[in-house]
């Protein structure tokens, strides 16, 4: 039973189907898209930037049916008048799903599952970014990013006072995936024709667009690494779909620039003008490529001077290889594996 398994902070903020509409009718209405998924994930951000927080509904509030229908029926109006400023001749259905009946799915939800107040007890504990570091709100290109921190630092503050041993780990596939608008120097659209039979789950909707597809780039993979400090290591995944003969981008050149591009600034400054010259840097560049010929893994290893501790060649749990990981903690980590993971 996975709901057994399952942990919500009574704190977790909620993304109600109002927002998802919201989100998405906004993404309709840009003539410059951003590349939205239409999860609702912004709008919710949104709201939890305001002080007074009057839009969010907490997992804790679902165990009143009276407040979490009335903070239920408030977040309907209020997205609804806003997607109406929007669009004003257009009513998404969501916003017909009665407040009622979402809070049922709800409880239904928690009933099963655990609501906790702090972290749970546990040995060893694997935080999940929600995205790739590319899409970070600050490192990301805007505007094609999310709205929320997918770097290292909120599992760290989980962490902090708890006297953990972390392992902190990177997770890239053989090549480069970009669903929906944003900067993609590597790709290819021979690749995405190859790849998009693998990943059916990704599809290329309305309301996201298209799922593409491009050789793996250690330029942008040397980018997210400076943005998040390092990694102990990385897991390497997806190694069945790649051929032994593809080529690997290590470099750009620009227009008009004689000199090479290797490496790209990270700026520490949550500088949003600067992620938007780097979207417009990244249209205009042309990828170089080498072709690696002792393997995909001891390529990367020795380009980036990160080792590689896992490697996966298809979905399944005998598809992985730990081995090297398991060297590497017992050489340098001997508490990783039984303290607290970050992924």
């Amino acid at each position: 039973d996975p709901f057994a398994r399952l942990y919500i902070s009574r704190y977790a903020p909620i993304i109600t189907p109002y927002h998802r509409a919201l989100g998405q009718v906004r993404e309709m209405a840009r003539t410059n898209k951003h590349g939205s998924c239409g999860m609702g994930i912004g709008d919710l951000a949104a709201d939890l930037a305001e002080p007074t927080q009057l839009n969010v509904l907490r997992a804790g509030n679902c165990m009143s049916r009276q407040l979490a229908v009335y903070e239920l029926e408030k977040i309907r109006e209020q997205k609804h008048a806003e997607s109406k400023t929007l669009l004003p001749n257009y009513n998404h259905p969501l916003f017909d799903l009665d407040p009622l009946e979402l809070f049922s799915r709800y409880e239904s939800i928690l009933r099963q599952a655990r609501l906790l107040v702090g972290m749970p007890s546990a040995a060893r504990a694997v935080f999940e970014g929600a995205q790739g570091i590319l899409l970070d709100e600050w490192y990301g290109f805007h505007p094609h990013t999310t709205w929320s921190n997918i770097t290292f630092e909120n599992a760290e503050q989980l962490l902090s006072g708890l006297n953990a041993e972390v392992v902190k780990i990177g997770v890239l596939r053989g090549y480069m995936t970009r669903h929906g608008e944003g900067p993609f120097p590597s790709y290819s659209p021979s690749l995405t024709e190859q790849l998009r039979k693998h990943e059916q789950h990704n599809r290329c909707d309305g309301q996201q667009g298209s799922m593409r597809y491009g050789f793996l780039d250690l330029v942008l993979v040397r980018y997210a690494l400076q943005a998040i400090s390092g990694v102990d290591w990385l897991a390497l995944t997806c190694l069945d779909q790649v051929n032994e003969d593809a080529p690997v981008v290590t470099k750009y050149t620009q227009p008009k620039h004689l000199a090479m591009l290797t490496n790209l600034r990270v700026s520490r400054g949550r500088d949003l003008k600067y992620q938007e010259s780097l979207t417009h840097l990244l249209e205009r560049v042309v990828p170089w490529a080498t072709y690696y010929r002792n393997g995909i893994k001891d390529f990367i290893a020795n380009t980036l001077r990160v080792p590689i501790g896992i490697t996966s060649y298809g979905p399944a749990a005998s598809d992985k290889d730990f081995s090297s990981a398991l060297d590497e903690s017992a050489g340098h980590h001997e508490k990783s594996f039984t303290s607290r993971v970050v992924c």
